[in-house]
């Protein structure tokens, strides 16, 4: 089981080679689920401490995130 509610392969060469679109899109839904902002009841389970823990090594870590993430 993983420590925080993201997949290891947000790291790998398979993500890093999605196209654009798909990768924004993929950073938007992470974004709201993480940050609080999507309330969507599949996503409840996982605690605000664990989203909030994942959102900031997310930061830390993914050089290429986009603005919002900053809150830039």
């Amino acid at each position: 089981m993983l420590v925080y509610p993201v997949s290891y392969m947000i790291y790998s060469d398979a993500f890093e080679a999605l196209p654009p679109l798909a990768k924004n899109a993929v950073y938007r839904k992470l974004f709201d689920v993480l940050s609080g902002q999507d309330k969507d009841e599949n996503f409840a389970r996982v605690p605000p401490a664990s989203r909030g823990m994942a959102l900031g090594i997310l930061r830390e870590t993914k050089s290429e995130l986009p603005s919002y993430w900053n809150g830039r």
